[in-house]
C-alpha cells in the first residue's frame, strides 16, 4: 500500500476551456520527487504541445497514487491516450470535487493505516471481542474488495499462461512479455540439492499473522468493470499467434487499474479491522491475530556450518525454473 504524499493536477488545453468538450491531463507529483511540483508538470507537457495549456488546479493529498487511480477508474469512459481525458466542463468540475473528497477521505485512513503497522508488532492480550456494527461492515469490505480483485489476477494469470503456452510452442511473443532464469538463491539451491543442510541451516522463528475469517462473498465490480473483465476473458478466449495478442494484451493493461483500486480498498478495509481489533487478540468470527512459530533459513547459519557449499553456489552458475513477466504499458505518476 503506497502512503506517499503528493499533488494531483488537472491540466487542460486552453482553448478547449469554452468547448464542449475539453482535453484534460489527470496525473500526479509525488512529495518525494524533489523540486518537483504540478507547474513543472506543465511545462514539460506544454513541450511539443501545439496547444497552450493551463494548470487548472493541483491538489494536495496523502496516497497520492490511489486518489489518481480513483479518478481514473472513475473516468474511464472518457480517456483518451495515456493519462488524456476527453471532459465536459461539468465533468472536470466534478471531477475536481471528487478529488478534494478522495483528499479528505486520506487525510482520515492514513492515521488509520500508520496505526495498523505499528500495530503488527504489539503485545497482544487473549481477549476475543465481540463484534460491532463497524467492524462487521469492515470485515465485509475486505471482502468483497478481495473477491473483486481476484476476478482481475485470475484473467491475468490466464493470460500469462496462454502467452506461456505460445512461447513454449516456439513463437515469438517478446512484444507482450519478457522470459527470464533468475540465479537460485542460497535456499534454493541448497534445498535442491544438499536438503539435510538446507534443513540443518534453520532457525526457529516467530511471527504475528492477521487472518480474517473467510465467508462466501460475491465481487462487487462497476459495470465498466465487468464489460471489462467479459471481454479481456473472451480475447484470451479467442487470440493465437495468428492474429497477435495486441489486442488482449491492451485489455489486460486496461485491468491493472481496477485490479488496483480493489487491492488499495482490501489493504484499507484490513487495516480498519486491526485498528478495531485492537491490542486484543481478535474479534468474535472476524478476525483473529495467530501466532506461528515456524523454522526459517538462515544464511547466517548456512555460511558457518556449510562454508563449502556456500562457497560452491557462489562459484557456480545454478538458475531456477524460467518466469514470465508481462509487458507493461506506459508508467503513471507524471
Amino acid at each position: 500500500m503506497s502512503n506517499v504524499a503528493g499533488e494531483i493536477y488537472f491540466i487542460a488545453e486552453e482553448p478547449s476551456l469554452t468547448a464542449p468538450q475539453v482535453r484534460v491531463k489527470i496525473g500526479l507529483v509525488r512529495e518525494n520527487k524533489k523540486n518537483r511540483d504540478s507547474n513543472d508538470r506543465l511545462m514539460d507537457h506544454q513541450t511539443g504541445n501545439p496547444r497552450s495549456l493551463v494548470l487548472v488546479d493541483a491538489i494536495k493529498t496523502a496516497r497520492v497514487s490511489h486518489v489518481e487511480n480513483s479518478l481514473h477508474q472513475r473516468y474511464a469512459s472518457r480517456r483518451g491516450i495515456g493519462e488524456w481525458f476527453q471532459l465536459s466542463k461539468a465533468e472536470l468540475d466534478s471531477a475536481i470535487v471528487e478529488c478534494n473528497v478522495l483528499a479528505k477521505q486520506q487525510s482520515v485512513h492514513l492515521p488509520i493505516i500508520q496505526q495498523a503497522e505499528a500495530l503488527k508488532h504489539a503485545t497482544r492480550s487473549d481477549a476475543i471481542v465481540t463484534a460491532t456494527e463497524e467492524s462487521i461492515q469492515w470485515h465485509r469490505s475486505l471482502l468483497v474488495a478481495k473477491e473483486s480483485e481476484s476476478v482481475f489476477v485470475k484473467l491475468k494469470n490466464k493470460y500469462r499462461k496462454r502467452i506461456e503456452e505460445t512461447h513454449d510452442a516456439g513463437s515469438d511473443v517478446s512484444r507482450y512479455a519478457t522470459f527470464n532464469r533468475s540465479r537460485l538463491r542460497i535456499d534454493s539451491w541448497l534445498l535442491k540439492n544438499h536438503k539435510d543442510a538446507y534443513e540443518d541451516s534453520k532457525r526457529p522463528s516467530r511471527s504475528e499473522s492477521f487472518v480474517p475469517k473467510e465467508t462466501d462473498c460475491a465481487p462487487a465490480l462497476e459495470p465498466d468493470q465487468i464489460e471489462l473483465a467479459e471481454e479481456f476473458s473472451a480475447k484470451i478466449a479467442e487470440s493465437n499467434i495468428q492474429t497477435g495478442f495486441d489486442e488482449v494484451h491492451r485489455l489486460y493493461l486496461a485491468t491493472r487499474r481496477p485490479s488496483a483500486i480493489w487491492r488499495e480498498e482490501k489493504n484499507l478495509a484490513t487495516a480498519h479491522l486491526k485498528v478495531l481489533c485492537g491490542f486484543n487478540r481478535g474479534i468474535e468470527e472476524l478476525c483473529e491475530w495467530k501466532t506461528v512459530v515456524s523454522r526459517k533459513f538462515s544464511a547466517e547459519i548456512a555460511e558457518d556450518k556449510y562454508p563449502h557449499l556456500v562457497q560452491a553456489h557462489a562459484t557456480i552458475e545454478v538458475f531456477g525454473a524460467p518466469s514470465t513477466r508481462l509487458r507493461d504499458g506506459e508508467e503513471t505518476g507524471d
